[in-house]
């Protein structure tokens, strides 16, 4: 496509540069080719698809029946092999010689097989050959398969040398025992590929799979058709998916539309010459009168004048345009002398004119030279007409670019360039593509201009009618100077103003009235120019419960008691809302001393206020956090001196803050370490820190933290634990804060206490169980002793027994603290007479007696766990009353001493061995026990269990006792 955008302007030229008679043979040669080019393409196409259909159409046809062929002949010689396969002479000839010489061997020499090279074998179930068809057969007993055959019991088939001239299909068939069903070998058909293949045909013929894979035949390298069909063949080959492919040369197709292409090519040469012959023979009659009109038009156009006619030689449309040519030739000769006469005429004219603008001019010049203003004057293209004298002192440092014709961009880019117009310094062609602009709209505006000598100049141009751009320069030097003067110092005031944010208002005392400057107005939201200007203004604006304070300010202020005015008051804006602010200002007295007039700003601060009440609230938020939080904390400054006291630290410690408040860090520590015990002492602020360091340091190694604990021995003897946290403010540098763990402290020794005494309590059984166990292992003993052995470690595995069971109770109670009680409203008359029905007396001894009053009496209750607990104190009463006497149970209702309501009771007496009052401050506790016999059983945890449970009711235990006078238990639970 380049190539032909290269030669496109050349061949052009070369076909302009012809006569009309070789352009009338180039079109029309042109044209022939195209139209002959289009005509051979056309049918080579249309002969070509139809080649290529038949050729297809053949291939089909060929494929078809060598389809067909093949799949007969291979149908034919499976069908002969599955006949061998499934005949009982095979099977049985397996496993009789004389019967395989005798029967298998001739019927396979007179088998007659349709593939040429094809042979039948028959092997037994080692792949061992029995009998076949060819006379030296392959060993099968390796081939894959067979072996896969053999494995599965179906019908295999493969492809051995796939490609090669020596490929062949091998198909291996079971056969089976008619009366087991068991494959005992196999007949294998081995099959040829490349036989299959006809040889009728001049195409080429190859087999393939399904994936395109050479199986047999050769296939072509060169690009051809091709017809691929699949073969439908019988089982076990209705898998294989074969394909019989045939292909036809593509050049040998093509010869013979290529040898028409170029009998076509032939006769469109000849064509080609008789068309050009032709051509040039007709373009004659077009290109004789168009060469005789040429030549007469050059001519005319050589002498400038129309003198020279054409011959007028027939009747046709070329007769007609040399007439016509002629005619057009006498009526320009007539206007040339018509123009030539108005010429002469309009000449003198001119001269005339001419002569009197030349006189208007000078004077025009004279006065423009003569006035002080710059005047120009630029043309429709925007260049110098003329300029005076005055604007070119103006610009001095172009003097030379200012000349008539000279272009205004040039001139004011080329002046910008030498420096002499100060807004285009540093950025040339904006401010020359600004000031172009400006000039080329010339509407009349004002523009004010700056030289770099320090004149400044006023610019006004004008468009004319015509479009003509009229200026004028007038020197504004000295009315600028004057003005930037003024508004430098406007400005400086202005600037001192916006620094401070202030607002200023001046008051005339003697008139009464007051300016307010825009910023004051701004700061309340209203517009600059809201006019404002009495006291009155301001009163309105005040918020009511600080006019007094504000007014009473402003008069001690004019009656001399104070120096300078100064306010904080609050002033409505616009929107409803009140802004503080600060106002200061003096009051200006005359001669006599009496105020004339006062002045002061105002200054926004509400921020500051809003922010000074948000660190009030902030204040006394913490102080109420410090006063509630059980925690203590000690702030030091940035010189470690003590700055504050959280009231815990006081209940902790019993400091007050006043006795810390101002300490250094070492003072402190003495101070504190005097409030502790010896034993666990306050390490010191400097150790803290050290120690936190450490913590810090070795956090990333996963080492756990250290707690420090100090043990008061004042303030109820706590422990507490205390650390520091370091910061980088300016006002708190560091923090020691202390937590009081003394009940975590007595938890963990209770738990300490609990596991040592119930490991004890369960180490006592398990000596007994296996002591008895070893004199019934290593000694030979009675009968009876045996009993009694067997007794007593039947006797510890109850007791065993019974403590596991009720450590298990208190840890499920401990651990889900009531939340698997199933509460409901229950009569303890009814409960108690429950109990009563079902406890068992412990050596025939008569049950406990009551309640007698039947009366309901309601408790939210869970009625297992209360059954438990009533249970538990019935035994220990029974326990600890082995003398005898009688167990009563009674019911009792009375007020809750905390105020709470009413509360049923349900007491419970024995005449047992009672309790010294010592024993009855550790009735509760684990594993204690009031005998210390050990002659009564038990594991010490019933009553423990029993205060668990009424506690988690919201109710209490109470016990009354007396040495040798029994005991008195009573269970308080809230009433319904």
């Amino acid at each position: 496509m380049g190539r032909f955008k290269r030669l496109r302007p050349i061949l052009l030229s070369s076909f302009l540069q012809l006569d009309l008679r070789g352009k009338i043979t180039t079109t029309l040669l042109a044209a022939a080719l195209a139209l002959g080019a289009i005509m051979v393409f056309a049918s080579y196409v249309l002969f070509r698809n139809q080649l290529i259909q038949n050729t297809e159409a053949l291939l089909e046809a060929h494929a078809l029946l060598e389809q067909r062929e093949i799949e007969l002949r291979l149908a034919g010689i499976i069908t002969l092999a599955e006949s061998l396969a499934v005949n009982p002479v095979t099977a049985n000839a397996l496993a009789d010689s004389r019967g395989r010489e005798t029967y298998l061997d001739p019927l396979l020499r007179n088998q007659r097989l349709t593939v040429t090279g094809a042979d039948i074998t028959v092997v037994d179930y080692r792949g061992r050959i029995t009998a076949s068809t060819h006379t030296n057969p392959p060993d099968y007993s390796t081939s894959s398969s067979f072996q896969t055959m053999m494995q599965s019991g179906q019908a295999t088939q493969q492809i051995e040398q796939a490609g090669l001239p020596s490929a062949t299909l091998l198909v291996a068939l079971p056969i089976r025992y008619r009366l087991t069903n068991n494959v005992e070998g196999a007949v294998i058909l081995r099959v040829p590929l490349a036989p299959l293949l006809s040889k009728e045909w001049d195409d080429s013929v190859w087999l393939s799979d399904a994936a395109g894979n050479l199986l047999a035949g050769e296939q072509p390298q060169e690009k051809s058709f091709e017809r691929a069909n699949v073969l439908r063949l019988p089982a076990p080959l209705d898998t294989t998916d074969f394909r019989i492919v045939l292909s036809r040369d593509q050049t040998a197709a093509f010869r013979s539309l290529d040898l028409l292409l170029i009998v076509f090519t032939v006769i469109g040469a000849f064509v080609l010459v008789g068309v050009v012959a032709f051509a040039r023979w007709g373009a004659q009659f077009i290109a004789r009168p168009l060469g005789e009109i040429a030549a007469v038009a050059e001519e005319i156009a050589a002498s400038g004048r129309p003198v020279a006619k054409l011959p007028v030689r027939r009747d046709d449309e070329f007769g007609r345009i040399s007439a016509a040519f002629n005619t057009m030739v006498d009526r320009l000769r007539e206007s040339y002398a018509d123009l030539e006469n108005r010429v002469v005429e309009r000449t003198r004219e001119y001269e005339a004119s001419r002569r009197e603008a030349e006189t208007a001019s000078n004077l025009l010049r004279e006065a423009v030279q003569s006035i002080a203003v710059g005047f120009t004057i630029y043309d429709q293209d925007d260049r110098l007409v003329m300029c005076n004298e005055a604007y070119l002192r103006f610009y001095e440092q172009s003097r030379d670019l200012i000349v008539p014709g000279a272009r205004f961009e040039d001139i004011v880019r080329q002046g910008a360039q030498r420096g002499q117009y100060h807004e285009a310094t540093g950025n040339i062609e904006a401010w020359v593509a600004q000031r172009t602009s400006q000039h080329r709209q010339a509407r009349g505006i004002p523009i004010e201009q700056r030289l770099s000598d320090g004149t400044w100049l006023l610019i006004i141009e004008h468009r004319t009618p015509s479009g003509y751009i009229v200026g004028n320069r007038i020197d504004i030097t000295e009315l600028k100077t004057t003005a930037e003067a003024l508004a430098e110092s406007e400005q400086r005031w202005e600037l001192a103003l916006r620094g401070a944010n202030d607002g200023v208002w001046d008051w005339n005392l003697t008139t009464g009235e007051v300016f307010y400057s825009d910023r004051i107005k701004t700061m309340l939201g209203y517009p600059a120019d809201v006019p404002a200007n009495s006291t009155d203004d301001w009163l309105l604006r005040v918020h009511p419960d600080d006019v007094e304070r504000a007014t009473a300010l402003y008069q001690q202020h004019l009656k001399g008691e104070t120096e300078f005015f100064e306010a904080e008051y609050r002033l409505r804006c616009r929107d409803g809302s009140y802004k503080w602010v600060l106002s200061r200002g003096k009051a200006l007295v005359d001669d006599n001393g009496v105020p004339v007039r006062m002045a002061g700003s105002n200054t926004d601060i509400t921020e500051r206020r809003a922010a000074e009440a948000r660190v009030r609230d902030r204040t006394e938020q913490l102080n109420a956090i410090f006063s509630l939080s059980p925690d203590g904390f000690v702030s030091f400054d940035a010189e470690h001196r003590v700055k504050y006291a959280s009231p815990a630290f006081k209940r902790m410690t019993g400091l007050d803050e006043s006795d810390v408040v101002g300490l250094d860090e070492v003072a402190f520590s003495e101070c504190l370490a005097r409030q502790c015990r010896e034993q666990a002492t306050f390490p010191g602020m400097a150790a803290l820190r050290a120690a936190h360091q450490s913590e810090l340091e070795s956090a990333g190694e996963g080492s756990g933290k250290q707690r420090q604990l100090i043990e008061m021995q004042h303030a109820g003897k706590r422990v507490l634990e205390v650390g520091v946290r370091m910061s980088d403010a300016e006002t708190v540098r560091q923090i020691l804060y202390l937590r009081d763990v003394t009940h975590e402290t007595e938890v963990d020794r209770m738990k300490s206490q609990f596991l040592s005494t119930a490991a004890h309590e369960l180490r006592t059984p398990m000596a007994s169980i296996y002591g008895f166990s070893e004199l019934l292992l290593n000694h030979r003993l009675s009968e009876e002793k045996k009993k009694d052995c067997v007794s007593a470690i039947y006797r510890q595995s109850q007791l065993m027994i019974s403590i596991v069971n009720e450590l298990l109770d208190l840890a499920r109670i401990d651990a889900r603290r009531g939340k698997d009680f199933n509460f409901q409203r229950i009569d303890v008359c009814e409960l108690l007479q429950e109990i009563n029905a079902s406890f068992k007396a412990p050596n025939e001894r008569s049950g406990p007696s009551g309640p007698q009053d039947a009366t309901p009496h309601w408790v939210q209750a869970d009625r297992t766990k209360l059954t438990q607990a009533v249970t538990n104190v019935l035994s220990n009463a029974y326990k600890y009353s082995p003398g005898g006497g009688t167990v009563s149970i009674e019911v009792i209702d009375a007020p809750d001493p905390k105020g709470k309501g009413q509360r049923t009771g349900i007491r419970i007496t024995d005449q047992g061995i009672g309790m010294t009052p010592d024993q009855l401050k550790r009735v509760s506790e684990r594993f204690y026990r009031a005998d210390n016999s050990g002659k009564i059983p038990g594991t010490g945890l019933g009553m423990s269990i029993v205060k668990e449970i009424i506690e988690l009711h919201g109710g209490d235990m109470a016990l009354e006792s007396q040495p040798d006078a029994g005991t008195t238990v009573t269970l308080w639970i809230p009433s319904a």
